[in-house]
């Protein structure tokens, strides 16, 4: 569905910051791998999954110590999503709307979002190329284990 109008999780209150469910699985959380990364510290490293179920779409929560709220309800286990639903993760709040318009010509990444903070100061999504970077490297990693910590050489005896 990439680049194609379909369904996504908009920042409540904020239709400038959205993000595209087209994928089978949208990882949220604060993890950089993350496909919605949330700089909320009441937000879990893997909080939350939206999954694709043919048509439908299912929120998932993936053991959370602050629970995934959907309409106000904390969830007893994956429920299905439907536009104009809230979901509330850590003391960030989307509203799944219909879709997201397809980019044009000159349109800024569908995920460029610095830092969207609500009215209330609730909770910020960081996507920037930084966080990209950190989640190509956190996929490096799972792949090949961390690199070697710089100037992990040897100190001489009596050094």
């Amino acid at each position: 569905m990439d680049g194609q109008a379909g369904p996504c999780l908009q920042v409540d209150g904020d239709a400038a910051h959205r993000f595209p469910l087209d994928r089978a699985v949208v990882h949220v959380g604060r993890d950089p791998a993350s496909e919605v990364v949330l700089a909320d510290p009441a937000a879990s490293w893997r909080h939350a999954r939206v999954v694709r179920r043919g048509p439908d779409l299912v929120v998932e929560d993936l053991g959370s110590l602050n629970g995934t709220w959907l309409n106000g309800r904390r969830l007893g286990g994956p429920e299905a999503l439907r536009p104009g639903d809230r979901l509330r993760i850590g003391t960030t709040t989307f509203l799944l709307v219909p879709e997201v318009p397809p980019a044009g010509p000159g349109a800024p990444p569908r995920v460029q979002v610095e830092e969207a903070r609500r009215a209330r100061d609730v909770g910020a999504i960081v996507a920037t190329p930084y966080f990209q970077q950190l989640r190509r490297a956190a996929a490096r990693r799972r792949d090949t284990g961390p690199p070697p910590a710089e100037g992990s050489g040897t100190r001489p005896a009596g050094g």
